[in-house]
């Protein structure tokens, strides 16, 4: 057997289960594969990290709308969720700003570089280390990626981790 059918065999090796197994903390998978041998994957939402690190706060944002605060003083921001339920693709902007209400549509231009949010679609964004928001931590949905662009019809819910 060559080297490179050992690396194959290495890199396409999937199982087949009939019944898939349940994995505890820490335990490593393999891929798993259809009776057909065709890649099982799981395409369903993201979720959001039920633990929370000492000293940090969670801020849910249940009523869906297309800005909002996240915290209105200076706080680091260590992991946000956006869900969307816009039919139309757009950006995920956040503002080094104490209010939503300091936003001003086709002037504000976003402190991080803009996130692409798909039409209905989910993003998370980990900051393990933390980015720092020295006035507060805004975020708006944006049909522009360099300035913000108010879309009303756009709703977004929110979870998001600050210290």
């Amino acid at each position: 057997m060559s080297w490179t059918d050992t690396v194959h065999k290495f890199l396409a090796h999937l199982t087949y289960n009939a019944t898939l197994p349940t994995y505890t903390d820490g335990q490593t998978a393999e891929a798993q594969s259809d009776s057909r041998g065709r890649l099982i994957v799981s395409v369903g939402a993201a979720t959001v990290p039920t633990s929370t690190t000492a000293g940090t706060t969670w801020s849910d944002t249940l009523a869906a709308d297309d800005k909002g605060t996240i915290v209105g003083s200076a706080k680091s921001l260590l992991f946000a969720q956006f869900q969307s339920t816009y039919a139309t693709a757009g950006w995920i902007q956040l503002f080094n700003l104490a209010s939503a209400a300091s936003l001003s549509t086709g002037v504000t231009v976003p402190t991080m570089v803009p996130i692409p949010i798909a039409a209905n679609g989910t993003i998370n964004i980990d900051l393990p280390r933390g980015r720092a928001f020295s006035t507060g931590i805004v975020w708006a949905f944006s049909s522009t990626p360099l300035v913000w662009t108010e879309v009303a019809a756009a709703t977004v819910v929110v979870s998001a981790e600050y210290v």
